[in-house]
This record gives structure tokens, sequence and C-alpha cells, in this order.
């Protein structure tokens, strides 16, 4: 069998996308260093920062990115669940290697604010991987299965009881990706649509089905989350934040920036820095 300690990887998030979105055949554990950005998972965009973690099951679409001007260091283990966890009773496995029905792909991305124990979970994790001390790998294994059922809890308190269907978010994978690698640039629909091959029509009602958003929408999104962890990892200006995000007036940025996150971009830039200094002994979010 594979090593175990060969599952952990080491990588830094390069400020521009580092790959397109993509999906794994094995389960994903990571935990962030360092600095800022951006992951996208099964469609949803959640910004991340020092602290938090990841866990992401087989076939789920996903990509990351860093805040410009800044890497982020990551670590992933990817794991073969039913090789790590043999030991343990298949019947009881089973339900722990999908996520639950009708959960929301927000929860895959771990804060202390979300559950106080999962980041720390994956973060010993790749400590006790790297370190290979005497009997490091009972260890893993047990703190892997704790982190499967307590991820499992969370997303089914979180679930909506309905299942998204994969297929449209499939279909308009190809829209996804170039949207987040080209957020700061003039998007048009039919470019998209195109790169889809799909009608606008379709492309529009396929975002609505799998995001609830529509793709301009979305669009938004992805710049006003970016501009949010400038201002939160940097000393640029609200100005700056609009226009690296993509923004060329600041009242549009204004107006869309209160729309996400119910604040103006200077005052939200007060309230979660201030979260940020009084989290930094821990380095958590």
């Amino acid at each position: 069998t594979k090593p175990m300690d060969e599952f952990v990887c080491r990588q830094a998030l390069f400020p521009d996308p580092i790959q397109s979105l993509h999906y794994h055949d094995a389960f994903e554990l990571g935990y962030c260093y360092s600095g800022t950005g951006l992951f996208l998972i099964d469609g949803e965009i959640v910004p991340f920062r020092e602290g938090a973690a990841v866990m992401i099951y087989r076939g789920q679409l996903h990509k990351a990115q860093s805040t410009s001007r800044e890497w982020s260091e990551w670590v992933f283990l990817s794991a073969d669940l039913p090789l790590m966890l043999s030991d343990i009773d298949p019947g009881r496995l089973g339900g722990l290697l999908e996520p639950p029905d009708g959960f929301s792909p927000s929860d895959c991305l771990l804060t202390q604010q979300k559950d106080p124990v999962l980041p720390s979970l994956i973060r010993t994790i790749i400590d006790e991987l790297d370190r290979k001390e005497e009997g490091y790998r009972s260890s893993v294994c047990g703190l892997l299965w704790a982190a499967l059922s307590r991820h499992h809890r969370l997303m089914r308190r979180h679930c909506t009881g309905t299942t998204g269907d994969p297929e449209p978010l499939l279909e308009i994978g190809p829209a996804i990706s170039y949207l987040s690698s080209h957020f700061t640039e003039d998007v048009r629909i039919p470019a998209l649509a195109e790169l889809c091959h799909l009608s606008e029509a379709t492309l529009r009602r396929r975002f609505r089905e799998r995001l609830g958003l529509s793709p301009q929408d979305y669009l938004h999104r992805l710049r006003i989350h970016d501009a949010a962890m400038r201002l939160m990892a940097s000393s640029c200006s609200v100005s700056e934040a609009a226009y690296e995000a993509g923004y060329n007036t600041l009242s549009c940025f204004s107006r869309q920036f209160r729309q996400l996150y119910g604040t103006s971009p200077t005052v939200w830039r007060e309230e979660n820095r201030e979260a940020a200094t009084s989290n930094a002994g821990g380095k958590t979010l």
C-alpha cells in the first residue's frame, strides 16, 4: 500500500489561478498557513484566510486562488478513505464517504466561527504526517475519522433538504472557471455561452438552477469577495481595492459591496480587522 506520509502535498497558491475548475477521485484535506484568497467549491465562492481548512469530497468541482500580490501557503492531503480507514467497519464508514444530500458546499471551507475544532483537527493530521512519530498512523486514522464525523454533523445542520443536480454545474463549469480567472476584466455573456456551447438563455437558466444567481451577479460576487480579502489583508485604499477587483466606479463597487456584506467597505474592514487582531494569537479566522 502507499506510504501514509506520501499523501501530503505542500502548495503555494499564486495570485493568478493555478489550475482550472477540477475534481479528484480521492478525498482532499487542506490547511491554510498564510495568505488570503478565494475557494470555488461546486460553484460557490468562499473567501479564505490564514487558519482556514478545507474538506473536499470525491467528485466536487473546485479551485482556489490567492489575493493579488500575495501567495497563500496551503498544505493538502489527498486521501483514499477506504484504504486509510480500512480498520473501520465498511457500513459505518460508507455514510461518511460522500457529503449528505442538500448540503451547502460553503461548509467545505472551514473556519473557527463555523466549527472551533475542525481546522485544528486537520492541522494536527498534517502535523502528524510531517513528524511521523511513533504511533502516528493510528493517530492520523483516529483524527481523520473524528474530522469526517464532525464535518458530516456540521453539513447536516445546514442541509437545505434538496439535492443539487450536478449536471447543470458541469455544463457551466467552463464559464465558472473563466470567470474566476478573468473577473477583473470586461466579461461578456455571449463569450461565456460560447465557452459552454450553450445559448445565452440556457447559460442564464443553468446559472440560476445551480447557483441561484445570474452570470453577472456571480461575477459581482467574485469581485466583491476578492476586494474584501484585499481590504482585510493589506493597507490599500477602498478605491484601490475596487479598481483591482474590476470596478471602474467607486459608487458601483460600494453598492455591490453593501448588497453582499450589508455594510460599507470601510466599516467592514474596520470590523473584520478587529476580529482578526483579536484572533491573532491563535492565527485563526
